[in-house]
């Protein structure tokens, strides 16, 4: 049975939630600009947040890697190569830092 203080908790936990979805979206917005316009760009978080992008060529993953260091909103740290969800697909990840 939920009492009055686990909806609280909820609720602020829902509020913490909206305010970091505008910040990962102007995030995305930064780094779709520096992307190929099919690019699938995603964030995972696993304790650390991370960017994931998906190219088609694997020479667009490579313009990513150097076009993620001119991304002005943030520093990532650890760019490197990932294992793409299709054999078709290139990926670059990176840890964006807190």
């Amino acid at each position: 049975m939920a009492t009055i203080l686990d909806h609280e908790r909820f609720e602020d936990r829902f509020q913490r939630g909206r305010a970091i979805v505008p910040a990962l979206e102007g995030l995305r917005s930064s780094i779709a600009a520096v992307c190929p316009a099919h690019a699938i760009i995603s964030f995972r978080f696993d304790g650390k947040l991370h960017v994931d992008i998906d190219t088609r060529r694997v020479e667009e993953a490579s313009m990513v890697e150097l076009a993620l260091l001119t991304v002005a909103s943030v520093e990532f740290r650890d760019i490197r190569r990932g294992k793409a969800p299709s054999a078709f697909l290139h990926r670059i990840t990176a840890e964006i830092p807190a």
